[in-house]
């Protein structure tokens, strides 16, 4: 984006990358960018690594360059259907002080993103901050998911967050308000999970395949030895 060159310009500290990484030109060497941050977009190569990436070039072999080794700031710009997804990851793990952004679509930064308002705020703040933004507390909004429980996701995370109200659970139950107990008052071919990439709402996990799976199945965690009120990760 324009507003985003133009302030990279201004600063003159940063450097725009695609599909791009930086190597000395005498050894071929992996070496410490000279900049004080980079913004790096679907920055994969077609080899498998770094030392296939030598070969080819001819030159001699070195050691693996171990992840965390740049300590330079980067935003890494990701296609989620990008057929060199992982290796833009593997370039990533390189820089221990990075920032990734998934992006729909593949190898390629189109013109969608221009309008990607979370993304371009990102950037923003990225640049301006020259790659050490301040620390952000995600701000946790709950919609109510039925008449006991409150769903909220964190954004640019992979966490939900619930509230229950628990004057409202079955606590008085046999059972008690245990997950599995929760999970028995609803009807067994009732859809408890759907993959969002899958249009066809039929093919889904019912609440009684998730319960088979965790009572007796693959997922249950007595068969690991487990035992009642212990905590696993």
């Amino acid at each position: 984006p324009s507003m985003i060159a133009e302030s990279m310009w201004r600063a003159h500290v940063g450097a725009t990358m695609f599909n791009a990484g930086a190597v000395s030109i005498e050894t071929g060497d992996l070496v410490e960018p000279p900049f004080k941050f980079a913004i790096l977009a679907c920055a994969a190569m077609p080899f498998s690594g770094i030392s296939e990436l030598r070969r080819v070039a001819g030159l001699p072999a070195r050691r693996e360059i171990e992840y965390n080794t740049f300590t330079m700031p980067t935003f890494h710009i990701m296609g989620i259907e990008d057929p060199y997804k992982s290796l833009s990851e593997e370039t990533a793990a390189l820089f221990a002080n990075r920032k990734v952004m998934y992006i729909p679509g593949g190898h390629a930064i189109g013109r969608e993103e221009r309008k990607d308002e979370a993304l371009l705020e990102e950037l923003k703040t990225f640049v301006n901050s020259r790659g050490n933004p301040p620390p952000k507390v995600p701000v946790a909004t709950f919609q109510p998911m039925s008449e006991v429980s409150n769903v909220a996701l964190l954004p640019n995370a992979q966490v939900a967050l619930v509230n229950l109200d628990h004057s409202k659970l079955p606590s008085r139950k046999a059972n008690g308000a245990t997950i599995l107990s929760l999970m028995r008052e609803w009807p067994a071919d009732r859809a408890f999970l759907h993959e969002s990439r899958v249009e066809d709402a039929t093919k889904c996990l019912t609440y009684g395949d998730a319960l088979e799976f965790v009572r007796g199945g693959k997922g249950d965690l007595r068969r690991l030895g487990v035992k009642p009120g212990e905590v696993v990760a």
